[in-house]
This record gives C-alpha cells, sequence and structure tokens, in this order.
C-alpha cells in the first residue's frame, strides 16, 4: 500500500495576505486481530509519532521517534516514501517452558521514510500488533549517505496518558544494575532513570509493562521521565558517553507494550517471545528441563569459602556428597561454585580466575566420572568478577573443558558494577553475552 502526503492549506484574511501551514501527514493506522488495540502513525512537521488506543480510549499519546546521531545531523525530519500492511499467524513449538505450543499472531505495519533534506537518508519503522500488546522496531537500511555511525540518543517516547501506578527499579543505582527491590509510586513521582521491563497499573485494572525484545549488538534501554506522565528511552552507554556503535543495514530491539486486564495475564503473555529471533539452532532435542542443587548457600552464610583453604566448599568429598544426595532425590544436576582458581583476595577487583585449573582438592575427573556413574549432571560455574576480558581470553579452552568431561550446563557471573569498565546492559556486554551463548552452541 502507498501512501502519499496530504497539504491542508488554511486561508487566513489578514490585510488581505494569505498564510500556509506546514505540511501534515496523513495517519497511518493498524488494529491487533482482535480490534482492541490501535495504533497511529504520522509525521508533524517531519518528526515521527506514534499513538496507541486500547479499548477505544488513548492509552498512549503522540511519542515520539528517531534518533541522534554523533557529528551528524539528527535522523528525524522524513516523508512517507511507502507503507505496507500484512497479517501473519503460526504456531510453533517450545524445547521446553510453560506451555509446549504458542500462536504468533499478529498484523503488521511497515513504513518506509526518507528525509526532506538533500541527504536523502533513510529510516523504516515497523508495527507488530497482537491482541495483548505490540512492538515496534527500527530499520536503518543500507544507504550511501548513512553507513557507520554512532546513536547517541534514541528519541523513543511513551506518553502514557493515565497517572499510573508504576513499580519500578532504579538503572543506575549504586549497587548492582538490577538487584534491587521493586519501588511502588505514581509515574509522576519518578525521580530517576528505571530500568525496564517497567509495570503500571490504572485504577479501571488495565496492566501495562515497557520493555524490550531481540537485544542483539544493540544497548538496554532504560527508561527516564520527560515531562509528568512521559517516559524516555535512555540507552545504557558505553564508558565513553557512546550509546550505541552501529553500521548499516541494522535493526534495532523492539519496543515492546504489553496490555492486559488482569497482572497474571502479562506473566502469560508470549508477546516478547514472539518477538525475539527463532531458535538458530538445527536440533534442540537435547534440551531439557531439571532441577539442581549444589554449594553456595553454604558461603553465603560462612560456613564455607569459593576461595580455597581449610574451609574450600567446592571439594571433591563434597560435591560428591552433592551428587549422592542429587541421585536419591531425582534431581539433574550439581553446581559447585568456587572450584577454580582465582577467588583470592577482591576477586570484584581483580577477576584473575583461571577457568582451566581446578583447585588442588577438587578432582574434576573423579567428580566427573562419579556424576556419570550416578546419571547425574555438573553444572560449570563461570564467574568472572567483571573482568571480561580475562574470560574471553579463556573461553575456548574453557568450554573445551566442559566437553571433555561431559559438562553441558553452564552458570556465568558478572558479580560487578562495572564490568570491565562497562555496564552490565550496555552494547559491550550485550555482545559479550552473545558471544559466549555462540561458543556454547559451537
Amino acid at each position: 500500500m502507498r501512501r502519499f502526503l496530504t497539504v491542508y492549506f488554511v486561508l487566513i484574511v489578514i490585510s488581505a495576505s494569505v498564510a500556509s501551514i506546514k505540511p501534515r501527514s496523513r495517519p497511518l493506522e493498524v488494529s491487533s486481530p482482535n480490534g482492541a488495540i490501535k495504533v497511529s502513525f504520522t509525521l508533524k512537521n517531519g518528526q515521527a509519532f506514534y499513538q496507541v488506543r486500547f479499548q477505544n480510549k488513548v492509552l498512549i499519546n503522540d511519542s515520539r521517534l528517531g534518533f541522534s546521531l554523533k557529528d551528524l545531523p539528527a535522523l528525524d525530519r522524513f516523508k512517507v516514501v511507502s507503507s505496507d500492511k500484512s497479517s501473519f499467524d503460526e504456531t510453533w513449538t517450545q524445547p521446553w517452558g510453560e506451555v509446549k505450543t504458542i500462536r504468533n499472531h499478529y498484523n503488521n505495519l511497515f513504513i518506509a521514510l526518507e528525509e526532506e533534506s538533500t541527504l536523502k537518508r533513510r529510516l523504516n519503522v515497523e508495527f507488530r500488533i497482537y491482541d495483548d500488546g505490540l512492538g515496534f522496531r527500527y530499520e536503518i537500511p543500507n544507504q550511501p549517505n548513512l553507513h557507520e555511525f554512532i546513536i547517541t540518543d534514541e528519541h523513543t517516547e511513551f506518553a502514557l496518558t493515565e497517572n499510573f501506578s508504576a513499580w519500578w527499579i532504579p538503572a543506575y543505582g549504586p549497587e548492582m544494575d538490577s538487584e534491587y527491590l521493586y519501588k511502588n509510586t505514581k509515574l509522576s513521582e519518578i525521580k530517576e532513570k528505571i530500568s525496564t521491563p517497567a509495570t503500571f497499573e490504572s485504577g479501571e485494572k488495565l496492566f501495562v509493562s515497557i520493555h524490550e525484545a531481540a537485544l542483539i549488538d544493540y544497548a538496554g534501554m532504560a527508561l527516564e521521565r520527560n515531562g509528568d506522565l512521559k517516559l524516555k528511552c535512555d540507552l545504557i552507554a558505553w564508558a565513553n558517553g557512546d550509546r550505541v556503535v552501529a553500521s548499516a543495514p541494522m535493526r534495532t530491539p523492539w519496543r515492546t507494550i504489553q496490555l492486559a486486564t488482569r497482572p497474571g495475564d502479562l506473566i502469560t503473555s508470549y508477546l516478547i517471545l514472539n518477538l525475539n529471533e527463532p531458535n538458530k539452532l538445527t536440533d534442540v532435542s537435547w534440551i531439557k528441563p531439571g532441577k539442581y542443587n549444589g554449594m553456595w548457600w553454604g558461603m553465603h552464610v560462612g560456613v564455607n569459602t569459593w576461595e580455597g583453604g581449610p574451609s574450600h566448599g567446592a571439594t571433591t568429598e563434597n560435591v560428591k556428597r552433592h551428587i549422592d544426595f542429587a541421585a536419591a532425590h531425582n534431581l539433574s544436576a550439581v553446581l559447585a561454585e568456587g572450584w577454580n582458581e582465582g577467588w583470592e583476595g577482591d576477586w570484584t577487583v581483580s577477576g584473575n580466575f583461571n577457568f582451566t585449573k581446578p583447585y588442588p582438592d577438587f578432582n574434576l575427573e573423579e567428580i566427573s566420572a562419579y556424576a556419570k556413574a550416578k546419571n547425574i549432571g555438573l553444572i560449570a560455574h563461570h564467574e568472572t568478577g567483571g573482568n571480561v576480558k580475562n574470560y574471553e581470553n579463556q573461553l575456548e579452552d574453557a568450554f573445551r573443558l566442559c566437553q571433555q568431561h561431559g559438562i553441558h550446563r553452564l552458570k556465568t557471573g558478572y558479580v560487578n558494577k562495572l564490568p570491565s569498565g562497562e555496564r552490565h546492559q550496555g552494547q559491550y556486554m550485550v555482545r559479550h553475552y552473545h558471544k559466549v551463548m555462540e561458543m556454547a552452541a559451537k
């Protein structure tokens, strides 16, 4: 479907002079399959905005879209080149989870934009509308005037129309980036930047959750209040202040808005899962859910230590005792924290762990053979202390050691406020998480 800009002229007679209003695009609209949710997209003086209606009531008022780029003009003055509507409906099977089959049913609106300036840079915006919410994302196609660039700000807004009761945690607190108790305040009372998911409740029994999906090679999204009831995207920055280092073609994560009339329906919504990329593994038959036990609580209560010594927790004897317990109680695996050298001192400062060298009192060959005989799996533990470079330098050897001993489960750790000087949700760490997952798949 192709749409064209419509120009409206208002004639005003003042001393025989005539004035005109700047062009404004005709709204492009798409609804959910059941018709309860409607999204409108429009341009105002070249700037892109969207609006969300739920059950014929405006839920999110006109909210801005677009980017600011480093050392380049902002990417936000456009005309609509084309638009296309489509529908999609499939049912797919999970390898594990609360339900076996999930329906992926949505209506789609794809909008191609082009700058009105001489640069004529292009930006696409895509909306997917489900019965339980929506997702939208940006796409910067390959083009001669925009190849390599740095995003310094994403202008995405969520202009809520009601002073919701909000559940949130800070995005930049003094402790770890996400280890906080949730606060419950009015939306208008939020005075700091907050993490997503952020959840909101209306007195009319409407529940809204704002988050993201398909976070790949991009910065995680926090939110800041910009005006009384308006939230704006705040991308987690690199240590140098840049937000996203990118090159065309690229797609951003989906910005997700889940809607429900009961809070439990947010939990059983599969909107975010549907918006994530499909599984790239050809064989998933080996993926099995299960219960496990392990040694970590003894360290927290001071009975054992992670580091080696007379109170070391991850010893051969202790692990075998846990394996016996797992076998007797029909568990699947045992986790041993503190098995490897490097825990001495303040490991959150140095983080010089060795991921292939066990402590002398942890006999990996004996333990793995004992676990195999008992039909119990082992869970490897790779705590980095935030020293990501040290971990990446050993990554292939560490996974090869796991493979040699039949270890097919792994717990990684990044106990540090700023791992390698970067934040947990910044693009640097997002890239790292994917690198670890790709190595695991390999």
